[in-house]
């Protein structure tokens, strides 16, 4: 199992080469309702030429988002996926595991977490 993922994430890397890149698609995301959905409401009701898109995995944060009218998908649906190898940049709260990270190889992070874990630094 593990050589069919290595094998389809090395097809999706050698397509993120050829695909282009849509620099006027954003996508947000972010594991639960946390700073990556206010900017996003924020940022979809500029009016601006951007496509701004929220991918989640939850199916009642995405019905809400959809409830309320905005550009809403799921994260590993064909359409979620489409949009994340697409997209140019990709604004998250915290971790890459919150995107398709395959598919988001060559374009633009934006992480808005503001902590710096004590672990990594050395003090705990």
């Amino acid at each position: 199992m593990r050589t069919i993922v290595q094998i389809f994430q090395l097809i999706f890397l050698c397509a993120s080469y050829i695909v282009p890149r849509n620099k006027k698609l954003i996508i947000y995301a972010d594991n639960s309702l946390n700073s990556s959905v206010y900017l996003f409401r924020y940022a979809s009701s500029l009016g601006d030429d951007y496509s701004h898109v929220y991918i989640t995995p939850y199916e009642d944060v995405f019905l809400k988002l959809r409830r309320d009218g905005f550009k809403v998908a799921k994260r590993w649906s064909v359409y979620g996926a489409y949009l994340a190898f697409r997209a140019q940049t990709y604004v998250i709260s915290s971790s890459k595991g919150q995107i398709n990270n395959p598919l988001s190889r060559h374009a633009y992070l934006i992480n808005l977490w503001h902590g710096i874990s004590v672990k990594k630094i050395g003090l705990m």
